[in-house]
Formats: C-alpha cells, sequence, structure tokens
C-alpha cells in the first residue's frame, strides 16, 4: 500500500521541483540582467561608446539577451531584454527577463 501511495506523490514532487528550480533561475536571471544594464548605463553616463556599452552589457547579462542604447539631451539609457534560460523540464517556457536604466550625463 505504501508503494502505490508513493508512486502517486513522486510525480507531485518532481513538478514541484521543477518549478521551484525554475523560478529560482528565472530570478537570478532578472537580477543579472538588472545589474547589466545599470553598469552599462554608468558606463554610457561616463561617454563611453556604445559598442562599449553594449559590450559591458552582455558580458554581465544572461546569454542571449538583447541590448539597446539610446541617448537623450543629457541622459543615456540602456535597455536589455532576452528569454529567460529554461531549467530542468521547462515547466516555465515563454518568460522573458529585461531591465532598463537611467543615467543622467551621456553624450
Amino acid at each position: 500500500m505504501v508503494a502505490a501511495e508513493l508512486a502517486v506523490a513522486m510525480p507531485a514532487v518532481v513538478v514541484v521541483l521543477a518549478l521551484a528550480l525554475s523560478g529560482l533561475g528565472l530570478g537570478l536571471d532578472q537580477i543579472r540582467c538588472t545589474d547589466a544594464v545599470g553598469v552599462a548605463a554608468r558606463a554610457a553616463a561616463r561617454g563611453d561608446s556604445d559598442g562599449q556599452v553594449v559590450a559591458t552589457a552582455r558580458a554581465r547579462a544572461p546569454s542571449g539577451t538583447v541590448i539597446s542604447v539610446s541617448h537623450g539631451v543629457d541622459s543615456a539609457t540602456v535597455t536589455a531584454d532576452g528569454p529567460a534560460p529554461v531549467i530542468g523540464l521547462g515547466v516555465l517556457p515563454g518568460c522573458r527577463v529585461s531591465a532598463t536604466a537611467a543615467r543622467e550625463g551621456g553624450s
């Protein structure tokens, strides 16, 4: 009788674990994305070229993230958007991470 109950409970445990790991991975990728645009926006405000700003952001952002830089009158804005890598069974497909940071002093 215990074996049958265990056989029914194990798939539920696996699904919950996969959801938890996918959510954790998504959260970590969002933090990496936010950090990447913050550092890149500071580089843009210092006057670094757009190529250097994008390279700085790509070094910190999750793979596959699209980085864009825009300049205002006296500001620089860096945006990152990309798919979140799927962990485990792929229980969170279609999730994306994105972040935007702006700093004054851009060229």
